[in-house]
């Protein structure tokens, strides 16, 4: 059962084997999930790991950034306490997608379900009561979008990214962007389409920046981009794109949004477990982790790719499973701007290492739905 945290014990429980470990791709961390090893805690509880049923009282996972010096001012026009929806890995195919070519199992399963998927968990975001203020998509947005050089192709011809717009204009909560691996299409040996087209794209689309904050009611959301660094340049030799890696500019830019001491969410499509080391190792921004290890109000992290729900407590680090999955997949969060504090409402409801999550009704207080059908394409494990 993972332990319900507090301001003053939130940090205490989590263990640190993960964080020494060496290992740079999911199949090693899934062998060290496994062996036991690792700080990957269950989410949601119950004894045996195996769901989201028991284990806190009402309200979720809450936490409390330490001390982070006064809080942000903040806008009186927005509430000082609000609440935000955050999902990811949407991977929505167009007509060109030729099936199926994905991994065996779900994999092949659910790529041709990803539109009615999305739509439907759209459905239920729009749901929620009372409406949230604000909400975040990590990543992953469209999936084999890439197929003509020319950005004008992509405004006249249908496609993934006129599919995924078309879906999220249903949204009724303002929506924020950070990019996947699978929004570009970048490959250390073969065929790349430049990045500069998949930047193009996603402003057309989506109006979004490879990289932003979002200043929200005294809280800071830095939404990065780990496909911008060495192991996303086919010209390095250290090209790995199963990693994260985020280049000179951005890890500067961090450290000058950390600065304001605003109370801060760091979201990246790619686990910190992927973060490239060492990509400036005689820098002081050397890599992401020792920007963020300067910085207190690194308070909490949300993070997508690996499509399973993980937690990694000694970060405050959690990876959402993916709507392409299931469209149960999404948190709600309620943050304070005045004291920089959160909750998750609905933590209870991720299924560890699963690629679903339970049904929940929401209105007010988040609470299950007795008895609901199973309608995503599940397993628990890697």
């Amino acid at each position: 059962m993972l332990l319900q945290p507090t301001a003053s014990t939130w940090h205490a429980h989590g263990v640190t084997c993960l964080r020494k470990t060496t290992a740079r791709s999911v199949f090693a961390l899934a062998l060290s999930l496994a062996l036991g090893c690792g700080d990957s805690a269950p989410i949601g509880g119950g004894g045996d790991g195996g769901g989201a049923t028991g284990g806190h009282a009402a309200g979720g996972t809450s936490g409390t950034g330490g001390n982070l010096g006064d809080p942000a001012p903040v806008d009186p026009s927005v509430p000082s306490v609000f609440r935000a929806v955050v999902f990811a890995d949407s991977h929505v195919i167009g007509p060109q997608y030729e099936c199926c070519s994905e991994s065996p199992g779900i994999d092949n399963i659910s790529i041709v379900k990803t539109e009615e998927r999305l739509r439907s968990a759209v459905s239920r975001l729009n749901a929620i009561e009372p409406r949230p203020e604000i909400a975040f998509l990590l990543g992953d947005v469209v999936h084999d979008a890439h197929h003509e050089n020319e950005a004008a192709w992509y405004t006249e011809n249908r496609n993934a990214f006129t599919v995924a717009r078309e879906v999220l204009s249903e949204l009724e909560i303002p929506l924020h962007y950070l990019w996947g691996n699978h929004d570009y299409e970048v490959r250390c040996n073969g065929t790349s389409f430049d990045q500069s087209l998949s930047h193009e794209l996603f402003r057309e689309f989506f109006d979004s920046d490879p990289y932003h904050s979002v200043d929200f009611a005294g809280w800071k959301f830095l939404m990065l981009n780990g496909q911008l660094g060495a192991s996303w340049d086919p010209e390095d030799e250290r090209c790995s794109t199963g990693n994260a890696s985020f280049g000179a500019e951005q890890l500067a830019w961090v450290a000058e949004q950390l600065d304001e001491g605003a109370p801060t969410v760091i979201m990246n499509h790619h686990m910190s477990a992927l973060w490239m080391p060492s990509e400036f190792p005689d820098a002081e921004n050397a890599d992401m982790e020792t920007v963020l290890g300067r910085y207190e109000n690194d308070q909490l992290r949300f993070m997508g790719h690996t499509h399973r729900w993980l937690e990694f407590a000694s970060k405050n680090e959690f990876v959402l499973g993916a709507t392409r999955y299931d469209d149960d997949n999404f948190w709600l969060v309620e943050f304070d701007g005045t004291d920089g504090t959160y909750r998750i409402l609905d933590e209870a409801k991720a299924i560890n290492q699963g690629t679903c999550a339970e049904t929940y009704v929401y209105d007010g207080i988040p609470v299950p739905v007795e008895d609901a059908p199973e309608t995503g394409d599940c397993v628990v494990g890697f």
